[in-house]
C-alpha cells in the first residue's frame, strides 16, 4: 500500500528546492553582455603560467648568487685598510678631545683619492671656511652642600676651591667655547677660552671672566701629521688625570699630587710630538668608542714651557723641560690599554 502522505511531502521538497535555485540564478539571467565588466587579464594558456614561473625563479636564482659574491668579496674600500669607524658622525663624540683626535689625526681623503679612476681626473675644490673650522663648547655646573657639621665648629673651608664657603656653593665651574681647524695643510689651530674663571689673586673670588686655557698651533713636519711642533700655551703631557677632558673624566677633580705640579695643566711652550699613524688610529678609537681616553699627546713627545702655570707671566728664566713616552696595546678580547 503506498504511503501518500509521505510522498505528497516528498514532492513539496523537491518543489520549494527547485524554486528556491531558480530564484536565486535569477538575477543572473537578467543582466546581458553588454553590461558585464571587462576584465583587465584574460584567459591565457595554463602552459603560459608555467613559463612566467620558471623565468622568476631564474631571475632569483641570479640575483642570489650575485648578492653571496657581493659578500664574499671585500669592497675596494676594504682592500685599502679603510675602518669604518673613523668616519663616525661628529655627534657620537661627547668628549672635546675628540675633536682635536679627529682633526690630527690622518685624513682619508688620502685613501679615497687612490681608490679614484686615473683616466678620469677631478679638479680640487677649495673647501670654505666653514668647512675648516669647527666651534662646540661645554658648560659644567657644581653645588656642593656640608651634611653633617658640629656646633660651634668652623666653616668648611678649602684653599683654593671657591665652592666650599659660606652662600658659595653654587657655581659655574666651567664655560668653555673652542675653535679648532687646520688653517692650513701644514698648520692646525685650538683656541679656548674659559668664560667662568676666577684665579686666586682677585679681590672678590666670586668675580667671573674671560680668561684663555688654550691657544696654540701645531706645525706639521709631514703628510701623515705623525711629526708636529706645539706652539703656545697648552697642556703640559704630564700625568694620566691631567690631559683627560673635565668632561670626560671619571672623578670631579684631578689630584691634588699630580695635579699640583702643572698649575691649570697648562703653560706657555714648545712642544714636539711623535704619532705614528697607527697609534693616532689607538688614541681615536678609544675616545670614538667612550673610553676615558687622554687624546693624541704623541708617542712620544718633549718640550719646554715656563713653569708658572696656564695664563700667569713668566717671572723667572727658569725653563722646565718634560719628556713622556707611552705605549698602546690592544689585546685579542678587544681591550685598550696605554703604558707609560
Amino acid at each position: 500500500m503506498i504511503n501518500l502522505r509521505k510522498h505528497l511531502a516528498w514532492l513539496c521538497s523537491a518543489s520549494l528546492w527547485c524554486g528556491t535555485a531558480a530564484w536565486a540564478q535569477e538575477p543572473a539571467r537578467l543582466q546581458t553582455d553588454s553590461e558585464a565588466p571587462a576584465l583587465g587579464i584574460q584567459p591565457t594558456d595554463p602552459g603560459d603560467y608555467w613559463q612566467r614561473l620558471e623565468r622568476a625563479e631564474a631571475q632569483i636564482a641570479e640575483l642570489q648568487s650575485q648578492n653571496q659574491t657581493l659578500r664574499e668579496s671585500p669592497s675596494p674600500i676594504q682592500q685599502a685598510g679603510f675602518n669604518p669607524l673613523h668616519m663616525a658622525p661628529m655627534f657620537f663624540a661627547h668628549d672635546p678631545e675628540i675633536g682635536i683626535v679627529r682633526e690630527q689625526t690622518l685624513s682619508t681623503s688620502a685613501l679615497m683619492e687612490a681608490l679614484k679612476d686615473p683616466s678620469k681626473p677631478e679638479a680640487p675644490k677649495p673647501k670654505k671656511w666653514f668647512d675648516k673650522l669647527s666651534i662646540r663648547g661645554y658648560a659644567q655646573f657644581r653645588l656642593n652642600e656640608v651634611t653633617h657639621l658640629e656646633e660651634d665648629s668652623a666653616t668648611a673651608q678649602y684653599v683654593g676651591d671657591r665652592s666650599l664657603a659660606d652662600n658659595q656653593n653654587f657655581l659655574i665651574r666651567r664655560a668653555r667655547v673652542i675653535i679648532s681647524g687646520d688653517v692650513h695643510e701644514r698648520l692646525y689651530v685650538y683656541l679656548q677660552p674659559d668664560f667662568a674663571s676666577s684665579p686666586g689673586s682677585s679681590a672678590d673670588p666670586n668675580n667671573q671672566f674671560v680668561q684663555i686655557r688654550d691657544w696654540y698651533g701645531d706645525f706639521y713636519l709631514d703628510d701623515e701629521k705623525e711629526l708636529r711642533i706645539r706652539v703656545g700655551q697648552s697642556k703640559v703631557p704630564y700625568g694620566w688625570e691631567n690631559l683627560q677632558s673635565s668632561s670626560n673624566r671619571i672623578p670631579l677633580d684631578r689630584a691634588d699630587s699630580l695635579n699640583s705640579a702643572v698649575r691649570n695643566e697648562r703653560d706657555l711652550g714648545v712642544y714636539f710630538f711623535y704619532t705614528p699613524t697607527w697609534a693616532q688610529d689607538f688614541f681615536k678609537d678609544v675616545l670614538e668608542k667612550g673610553y676615558k681616553g687622554s687624546g693624541n699627546y704623541g708617542l712620544l713627545s718633549a718640550g719646554l714651557y715656563n713653569g708658572q702655570g696656564g695664563s700667569f707671566n713668566e717671572i723667572n728664566d727658569d725653563v722646565h723641560v718634560f719628556a713622556r713616552l707611552t705605549l698602546p696595546l690592544i689585546f685579542d678580547n678587544g681591550q685598550h690599554m696605554e703604558v707609560g
